[in-house]
């Protein structure tokens, strides 16, 4: 895979927008933003970042 999908993966950047986290999650999560911007039956489907954003 390519460099940003394993970043994805790894949860060290936002699976939807590609900001990149201050500490890596280690599965893959949104940013507060994007989670924000999802209906309730979306959000479902990810998990919220617990870090900030770099």
């Amino acid at each position: 895979m390519g460099q940003i999908a394993d970043d994805i993966i790894q949860g060290r950047c936002c699976s939807l927008c590609n900001i990149y986290f201050v500490e890596e999650h280690f599965y893959p999560v949104v940013c507060e933003d994007c989670w924000a911007d999802l209906t309730n039956a979306e959000k479902q489907g990810y998990e919220k970042a617990i870090y900030e954003e770099e």
